[in-house]
């Protein structure tokens, strides 16, 4: 019995040698690319990666709390940035990554006549955006309705805010909304879009996600490596990689 306990501990002290666990928070935007990678990585890898996803200002408070993070991806370089300036990242383990776009999407409930971003002026319908204090994609849609000059004439108390864009696309999947504002590559991830339009490209600043290394082990370095080698997954789901 004492043997097959001593052989049972040096089992347990070898599989813990072999398997690490590597944690990433990711911009919720993410969740079909990473969620297609991932298995992919950890067949031909001993790490065991567990994915967070969520508004990268959401994961970005996590990680300034003490929640244990090896690496970040997030939907803007706002919250890295502030990252590094809390010294919480260095600046030379920060990595500007992919890039994507803005579009307006109509709930297949609505029976709104609007079909155009335009024609939200002055509208009375339900528009559902990202919440800026917790989704960069709130951030890039009010910047756009701002420079648009739509952003006063919409009616505030149709205005809902969403606590990220994976929260978006499902309000108007369910019809809570009659439109909703969502990056380009989230349109890949529903399951009727209606695209009603692509805003201005000089109407908001340029999407960039960026990455932050937190943990700047080996294992670290390898899965980011990984990514940067399945372009074509972000591609294929709506991304352009930088």
């Amino acid at each position: 019995m004492k043997k097959f306990i001593v052989f049972i501990l040096a089992l347990i002290i070898t599989t813990s040698a072999f398997s690490k666990e590597i944690v990433v928070s990711a911009a919720a935007s993410l969740k079909n690319c990473l969620e297609e990678i991932l298995p992919e990585y950890e067949k031909i890898n001993e790490d065991k990666v567990l994915l967070n996803l969520g508004g990268s200002g959401t994961l970005r408070t996590q990680i300034e709390k003490g929640v244990p993070v090896d690496l970040f991806i997030s939907a803007d370089q706002k919250n890295v940035n502030i990252l590094v300036d809390k010294n919480i990242v260095k600046k030379e383990n920060t990595y500007d990554f992919l890039s994507n776009s803005l579009i307006l999407v109509k709930s297949p409930f609505s029976k709104s006549n609007i079909d155009s971003i335009e024609e939200l002026r002055n509208s009375d319908v339900y528009l559902v955006i990202g919440n800026p204090d917790t989704a960069p994609v709130g951030n890039y849609t009010l910047t756009a309705f701002k420079n648009l000059k739509i952003l006063d004439t919409l009616n505030s108390e149709k205005l809902v805010y969403a606590k990220d864009v994976s929260a978006v696309v499902k309000y108007i999947e369910i019809g809570e909304a009659d439109f909703g504002v969502i990056y380009n590559s989230d349109k890949n991830r529903m399951k009727n879009p209606i695209v009603i339009e692509e805003f201005p490209e000089n109407s908001y600043d340029k999407v960039i996600y960026s990455v932050a290394i937190l943990n700047n082990s080996e294992d670290v370095k390898k899965l980011f490596e990984f990514f940067k080698e399945k372009k074509e997954i972000f591609k294929k789901h709506g991304f352009v990689v930088m």
